[in-house]
C-alpha cells in the first residue's frame, strides 16, 4: 500500500501568510537600507561612488530576486493548500455518491 499523505490545509495557508509577510519584510527592509546607502553615497566623489553605485545596483537586483522567491514560495504553499482542498472535496463527493440512497416517499 501506499504512503500516506497529510496535509494540513489550514496550516499550508497559514504558512503561507506567514511566508509573504516575510517577504514583504525583506524587501522593506532592504528599501530602507538601499535608501541610507543613497544618502550616503552624496558624500563619496569620483571612484568611490561610482563603486558603491554599481555595488547598490548589485544590490537591488540580488533583492528583488530574493523577495521574489521568498513570494513565490508563499504562493506554492497557497496553491498546494488550494490543491489539496480540492482533491478533498473531490474525494468527499465521491464517497457521497457511493452511500446508499434513501428511499423517496
Amino acid at each position: 500500500m501506499g504512503k500516506v499523505l497529510n496535509a494540513g490545509i489550514e496550516a499550508l495557508y497559514a504558512t503561507a501568510v506567514e511566508v509573504e509577510g516575510h517577504a514583504e519584510a525583506v524587501l522593506t527592509g532592504h528599501s530602507q537600507s538601499d535608501a541610507r546607502i543613497e544618502s550616503a553615497e552624496t558624500g563619496l566623489k569620483g571612484v568611490s561612488a561610482r563603486a558603491l553605485g554599481l555595488k547598490t545596483t548589485s544590490w537591488r537586483q540580488r533583492t528583488a530576486v530574493l523577495g521574489g522567491a521568498v513570494a513565490g514560495y508563499a504562493e506554492a504553499l497557497r496553491t498546494s493548500g488550494g490543491g489539496f482542498a480540492d482533491m478533498e472535496d473531490l474525494h468527499a463527493a465521491a464517497l457521497d455518491r457511493l452511500r446508499p440512497q434513501e428511499p423517496t416517499p
